[in-house]
């Protein structure tokens, strides 16, 4: 009898050292397809992504991370309700997928479900290992500015940027931010910043920064913001605008200076 019991016994082990290998062998599979899915969602591929994910899903289908962007590759094909879906999936299986949550915030956001949205990116904020707080300090500075809440917009764009100090999209925020409310000296210490090095490569706030120049009187600085923005984006609609722009204020100072020349014959005259 102990010898059929062992034999038993021998033959559960062995079955169940089969199954795990078959197991570890299918999320390997399903590992490739993710990897492969991922780059193809990447590269803006939503088609490719979509099969090689959901290949990776039904191979692992409780995987926090596959139906993350099994979800996001739905998003991209236009089925928003079925991203929502697996999102919610994801999280249950693992609460602390941050990026799904991220994920999950800016559907609703971007649907215009602010509460949604706004409950989704405070929770995201208790996960301080997560690397992309920035982001979500930008996002709700978003929420808080689409509700009219200047001030405490600002306040989140401030958090984000002080967090990534060279957040392009937080900086631009902050510099119109300040702006619309008056404060003038505070939006072009946000400009500038918005506008260096890797930020330099949208036209957008230069050409802003630039507007804002001029109603400071400060011509020949905007003009040369207006030749940057024209040299470098030659085929951008902002570079016909700041042409236009630019010939307004080279006709004004020519008319200034003639002007001046004017008065000056007159008085010279006059002794």
């Amino acid at each position: 009898m102990k010898g059929i019991i062992l034999i038993l016994i021998g033959t559960l082990v062995l079955s169940s050292c089969a199954t795990q290998n078959k197991n570890k062998a299918l999320k390997k599979k399903a590992s490739l397809y993710y990897s492969h899915g991922t780059e193809k969602l990447i590269d803006k591929d939503y088609t490719g992504a979509l099969k090689s994910l959901m290949q990776a899903n039904t191979l692992n289908p409780n995987d926090s991370r596959i139906l993350n962007n099994l979800a996001m590759a739905y998003y991209f094909k236009g089925r928003p309700v079925k991203a929502i879906e697996l999102l919610n999936k994801s999280l249950d299986i693992n609460e602390k997928n941050s990026d799904a949550r991220n994920n999950l915030a800016s559907i609703y956001f971007s649907h215009g479900d602010m509460d949604k949205a706004e409950k989704q990116y405070k929770k995201i904020l208790e996960d301080l290992l997560y690397n992309n707080n920035f982001r979500v300090y930008y996002n709700l500075g978003l929420i808080e500015k689409r509700r009219g809440n200047i001030k405490s917009s600002i306040a989140h764009f401030e958090k984000a940027s002080g967090i990534r100090i060279d957040y392009c999209a937080s900086n631009y925020q902050l510099a119109i931010s300040y702006r619309d409310i008056g404060k003038i000296n505070e939006s072009l210490k946000w400009f500038k910043k918005s506008t260096r090095e890797k930020c330099s490569e949208n036209p957008t706030p230069l050409y802003e920064w630039a507007k804002v120049l001029t109603s400071l009187g400060k011509d020949r600085e905007a003009i040369k913001i207006f030749d940057m923005i024209i040299e470098k984006f030659p085929k951008n609609k902002l570079a016909y605008m700041a042409e236009r722009k630019k010939k307004i204020l080279v006709k004004q100072q020519a008319m200034s200076a003639n002007k001046y020349e004017k008065v000056e014959t007159f008085n010279s005259g006059d002794f």
